[in-house]
């Protein structure tokens, strides 16, 4: 009996998984057709970003697009670093997709290959504030970032990541 009832509820479960799957090609096109209008601005802010009070404007060789407010005074992150930083994360139509206004502390490998291009390039310190234009293929990819239950997404398949970062604290040295 209880075999049978494992049969019938894997059958079920593998029968509604695929009516469940959502079709995103349409949030995709829209996700990269933004970013490519973003990167007109970033391109114009490229040119006066003194005049619009940032350090800087530009856009990583992988694609991230990004606004230093404040470069920092400290430390470089490395690949290997342990950073401290407060984030907020939101989609291109402005819905929250993660905020946390106190500090958490990550090592750097595990954060989004996005975040890891911009804070290892060399163009921020220890104490910078960025806003980062993170393109679906360096943030969550084509799977997105869901919940487990509900099945509900947290962040879409195809998802632009846009990210206010302020880099708190670098640890190059980190103990192992």
């Amino acid at each position: 009996m209880k075999n049978n009832i494992i049969l019938l509820l894997w059958v079920s479960i593998t029968m509604l998984l695929p009516s469940c799957k959502k079709d995103f090609s349409v949030w995709k096109s829209v996700n990269e057709n933004w970013l490519a209008e973003n990167k007109q601005y970033i391109d114009s802010l490229e040119t006066a970003t003194v005049k619009e009070g940032y350090e800087k404007a530009s856009i990583t060789p992988s694609g991230v697009q990004y606004i230093i407010r404040h470069k920092g005074f400290g430390a470089v992150p490395k690949r290997s670093s342990v950073v401290k930083v407060t984030y907020k994360n939101n989609l291109i139509d402005g819905s929250n997709a993660g905020v946390l206004a106190d500090t958490i502390t990550f090592p750097m490998n595990e954060l989004i290959e996005g975040w890891q291009d911009i804070l290892c390039s060399g163009e921020v310190r220890q104490g910078a504030n960025l806003k980062v234009f993170i393109p679906w293929n360096l943030a969550y990819g084509e799977d997105g970032n869901q919940t487990v239950f509900p099945k509900r997404f947290f962040i879409p398949p195809y998802s632009t990541l846009i990210s206010d970062i302020k880099l708190i604290e670098v640890y190059n040295n980190p103990p192992q």
